[in-house]
């Protein structure tokens, strides 16, 4: 690995360890936003067709299990709308970081198109692959809605045992 990165380094400079980086900086803040506005959102959109705890009290447990819905709901819903936003920005970043490992390692990447930075990678795959190739993979990076899905859900259910006792 440290030879790797000492090639790297001398081959194409300080700069090939950090390709992607300002397509990953620029995807990071509206991710995170989207993710937060629209979790808060549609957890309170939902939550006018729960129960109503004060006028129809029930157990603690059945109010616990339908927060837990509500944030797995809500979590999944604004982790996999916010991935869908920001996902070319993803595309464009691993596309530049192959580029610089395609043109390390002897013997591949041949084929592959060379970009000059972000915004020619973004306009050389809208020319020649169209918006799908933007969204190339998508399916599988769909997995980051459910970890936020999960994540939101137990993070609010300890929340909430922790404020009861």
């Amino acid at each position: 690995m440290a030879s790797f990165v000492a090639t790297m380094v001398r081959d194409k400079g300080l700069s090939s360890l950090y390709a992607g980086l300002p397509a990953a900086l620029i995807s990071i803040g509206p991710y995170m936003g989207l993710s937060f506005a629209l979790y808060e959102t549609s957890k309170s959109f939902l939550s006018h067709f729960g129960h109503d705890t004060e006028q129809n009290p029930k157990s603690e447990r059945v109010s616990l299990a339908w927060g837990m819905l509500l944030s797995s709901l809500s979590g999944g819903f604004a982790g996999g709308v916010s991935k869908l936003a920001v996902f070319p920005f993803d595309t464009i970043k691993r596309r530049m970081q192959v580029q610089v490992l395609a043109n390390t390692v002897e013997g591949i990447g041949h084929s592959m198109p060379k970009y000059r930075g972000m915004a020619h990678s973004f306009s050389d795959t809208l020319r020649c692959e169209g918006i799908r190739g933007l969204y190339k993979v998508l399916t599988r990076h769909m997995n980051y809605c459910l970890i936020l899905m999960v994540d939101l859900t137990w993070t609010n259910y300890f929340r909430e045992l922790f404020q009861q006792h």
